[in-house]
């Protein structure tokens, strides 16, 4: 804190008693090297205030808050040349500590790291990585939503009411369920109540050709075809297909040839 506090102190001449001359105890020569004194008491607050104020700077002098256009820059990197663009411009390099992150009480703004650099990142001042944080967009416009590992992430309505939400352990919970599994379950998606869709009716299944691996041309002839014994005839159905189609399934006999299924 810088203090001033004024020590001269003018004595009144009196017409008529006093011979003003440069001599004395009230002459000219003493006044003014009290006035002198004054004046270098005062260069030496304005002093500390560069001292504690030289940060702020116009744009192009030395210190790292520069001004200009009404806008502030927190940086070195401003000059007269490309000074700060909005009302209040902070530059960030990568998150590699508490330099390169600007904190509003418990949140914190930042960059990311690595391969996240380039990306926006918003979390709680306890969380603020790549892994932890709460929020995360890429110069594209992808959008992260993120919690750590073992934490819940929700959607909510009037602060407390969980609409959407993922758990701790990873699975999805539709509804008014909370956070938690319902009834314990380990289904990858839960729904607390009814569930509908556009048209009514069932609900599609996986096509069989998607839960299958490994899938290639039949190799065998009819020949081996003939060596079969029982055949099996199943109907099967697929959302994309759009209608059945009849597999036959061959338990092979004593033949040198296998048949994958």
């Amino acid at each position: 804190m810088v203090t001033y506090n004024r020590a001269f102190q003018h004595q009144d001449w009196i017409d008529g008693q006093d011979i003003v001359q440069a001599t004395g105890e009230k002459g000219f020569n003493v006044e003014f090297h009290h006035l002198e004194a004054e004046l270098d008491k005062i260069g030496g607050a304005i002093a500390q205030l560069n001292a504690g104020l030289g940060a702020f700077q116009p744009v192009g002098a030395a210190g790292a808050v520069a001004y200009g256009n009404s806008n502030v820059g927190i940086g070195a990197t401003f000059s007269a040349a490309t000074p700060p663009a909005y009302r209040l411009e902070v530059n960030l390099g990568p998150n590699t500590s508490t330099t390169e992150q600007v904190r509003f009480g418990n949140a914190v703004c930042s960059s990311g790291v690595g391969i996240f650099t380039a990306y926006a990142v918003f979390s709680h001042q306890n969380h603020n990585s790549n892994s932890n944080c709460a929020l995360r967009q890429s110069p594209d416009g992808e959008v992260n939503i993120n919690a750590p590992t073992g934490q819940p992430i929700s959607i909510r309505q009037n602060g407390t009411n969980v609409r959407l939400a993922i758990s701790a352990g990873g699975n999805v919970i539709v509804g008014g369920g909370g956070e938690s599994e319902l009834g314990g379950s380990t289904a990858v998606l839960q729904v607390s109540g009814d569930a509908c869709k556009t048209g009514g009716g069932s609900w599609s299944v996986c096509s069989d050709a998607r839960l299958k691996e490994n899938v290639r041309e039949l190799e065998a002839g009819l020949a081996e075809l003939r060596r079969c014994g029982r055949c099996v005839s199943a109907t099967m159905a697929g959302p994309a297909l759009q209608q059945a189609r009849r597999v036959s399934e061959c338990s092979a006999r004593k033949s040198k040839r296998s048949f994958p299924r």
